[in-house]
């Protein structure tokens, strides 16, 4: 927990109107939450919030650097990472409070603060690519291209046999025996 410490925005003392928080990530935040796909990683968050009676807009920036694992060659490299998010917060019973809808997430009336650490690092996490390759493989045409066919099941089992050449005679000999096996 303490490494999320610093992600609080203190809501009791929070004037209606519009203001800007700044906080800076780092690996702890990663190592935090343990098996994540990103291990360390830095960069600079602005938070900007809008107060009203019912609503606590918030407005995420995020700009940094993560490291990841190519999964072509297995190296760490850098990715470049820019988020623009934006998260409306209302204020409700007990009973609405932690329910997260589409659009609107609610938090309890009587909330002191907000800690923003899990959404930074949910935000962060989304930007991970479902294909991580080193930037030096950028230029290069995949083999397997997303145009390929890589794998059709549309042949029957009969067809299979048919198109399977016949490599050895000894087979033959081998598959009567499990054959007959099986007969028996």
């Amino acid at each position: 927990m303490e490494a999320l410490k610093k992600y609080k925005i203190d809501l009791y003392n929070l004037s209606q109107g519009e203001r800007e928080y700044n906080f800076e990530f780092t690996d702890d935040l990663f190592t935090h939450y343990g098996n994540s796909i990103i291990k360390k990683g830095s960069g600079n968050i602005k938070i900007t919030t809008t107060k009203s009676e019912t609503l606590l807009e918030l407005g995420f920036t995020i700009t940094g650097n993560i490291e990841l694992v190519c999964d072509r060659s297995l190296d760490l490299f850098n990715f470049p990472i820019s988020i623009r998010k934006k998260l409306i917060m209302k204020f409700g019973d007990e009973e609405d409070a932690g329910y997260t809808g589409t659009d609107i997430t609610y938090i309890p009336l009587k909330s002191e603060s907000i800690n923003v650490g899990q959404l930074i690092y949910e935000f962060v996490g989304l930007e991970v690519p479902i294909r991580k390759l080193h930037p030096r493989y950028a230029d290069q045409v995949d083999a397997n291209s997303d145009d390929e066919l890589i794998y059709s099941s549309s042949q029957t089992a009969e067809e299979r046999e048919k198109s399977v050449e016949k490599i050895d005679p000894r087979w033959d000999k081998l598959q009567q025996l499990l054959s007959d096996n099986k007969k028996i």
